[in-house]
């Protein structure tokens, strides 16, 4: 719905939050996969912002074993 809405002008990407950065391990993640996802089918320049320091409560997140190079959407636990 919002890649839609992004590409045929019904949403403005300025009136989308941001997308969150955040840097582990010399590595930058998004906090926001779906939303990058959405901006990124929609070829839309994706906003963001970089998030300091490492919000602790998003560690969840972080259970990648190959740098988050594959992504895989689940719920919050």
């Amino acid at each position: 719905k919002l890649t839609k809405g992004l590409k045929n002008g019904t949403i403005k990407a300025s009136s989308i939050e941001s997308i969150r950065i955040v840097e582990k391990d010399g590595l930058i993640y998004t906090l926001d996969n779906r939303r990058l996802r959405a901006f990124q089918d929609a070829g839309i320049e994706i906003p963001y912002v970089k998030v300091t320091p490492f919000p602790s409560d998003q560690l969840w997140k972080f259970t990648t074993k190959n740098q988050g190079i594959s992504v895989e959407f689940r719920k919050k636990p």
